[in-house]
């Protein structure tokens, strides 16, 4: 017996993806209803791009952050509306975690739950603010770059919104110049949404399921060359999950041509003459 399909599930898969409602619609009922086959099905039949699935969380919530010369700090909430994400009060709450993570540098949300907050915890103060917007708030994500003393570190930051957040650290001497390409690379991040820095941190099982839909994808093709084809499509899988391989996103407005970020890198280290190099990032997205 066929699974039944329900509208929710067609637009949840067309949000995740950027498929048409038929496509995603026939792709659930070849899978019976399995999410992550039908998102791979779609991949395999060239209709949802690599490295551009939306996400499945749909918690609506709010991201905030914190900075100071010593360093950067990166929240984001949980909630159950829209309308408590954007209130003023959830926001304030948001921003003051942000800055008690960037003074007390908890390790993860968990260490964080039992730290000091006023006459209480942090717990404490999660458990008032559900209580005050009658609703379900959730502390999901924290991060911290602190730059270390005598230490040559720059660190972005962008908010996009309430709903997107990044830090970005880089390798370089602390001036305008390389302040400029922490927080451009940072507003890239927010949205060019990499997975990884640079490729050789992406896992071998996850190139390997790549290059199994690219295969796959043409099988129409001589044999002798589908494997060329495939390698070729997984080194222009690498630019779109790897940051420093990924086209900057206002080179062209700035520098009149295309340049990736490791070769803005490069033309910022040859303007301030010291090596530049981004060295880690996080982005937080409330719905992906």
């Amino acid at each position: 017996m066929s699974a039944t399909i329900t509208a929710s599930q067609v637009k949840q898969l067309r949000d995740a993806t950027q498929a048409g409602m038929m496509d995603a619609k026939k792709a659930l009922v070849e899978t019976g209803g399995d999410f992550d086959a039908a998102v791979t099905l779609l991949r395999e039949k060239g209709i949802a791009k690599a490295g551009k699935l939306g996400s499945r969380e749909t918690t609506e919530g709010r991201v905030a952050i914190a900075g100071t010369e010593a360093g950067a700090a990166l929240v984001q909430l949980g909630c159950n509306t829209d309308f408590v994400a954007k209130n003023d009060d959830f926001g304030h709450f948001a921003t003051k975690l942000a800055h008690h993570v960037l003074e007390h540098r908890p390790a993860d949300v968990a260490e964080l739950l039992t730290q000091s907050w006023g006459e209480g915890t942090v717990e404490d103060a999660r458990a008032e603010t559900s209580s005050a917007t009658g609703e379900n708030v959730e502390i999901q994500k924290v991060a911290h770059f602190e730059r270390s003393p005598g230490g040559e570190a720059v660190i972005g930051t962008y908010l996009h919104g309430t709903g997107i957040g990044v830090l970005v650290e880089v390798e370089g001497p602390s001036n305008e110049d390389v302040t400029t390409f922490a927080n451009d690379v940072a507003m890239h991040v927010a949205a060019s949404s990499p997975q990884y820095l640079v490729r050789e941190e992406v896992p071998q099982d996850a190139i390997d399921a790549e290059r199994s839909i690219f295969l796959k994808q043409v099988e129409d093709k001589p044999e002798a060359i589908r494997g060329k084809i495939a390698d070729g499509k997984i080194d222009k899988w690498f630019s779109d999950v790897a940051l420093v391989e990924q086209p900057w996103i206002f080179a062209k407005d700035r520098l009149g041509k295309d340049v990736t970020i490791e070769g803005y890198a490069k033309i910022t280290s040859d303007k301030v003459g010291a090596p530049v190099r981004v060295t880690r990032f996080v982005r937080f997205a409330v719905k992906g």
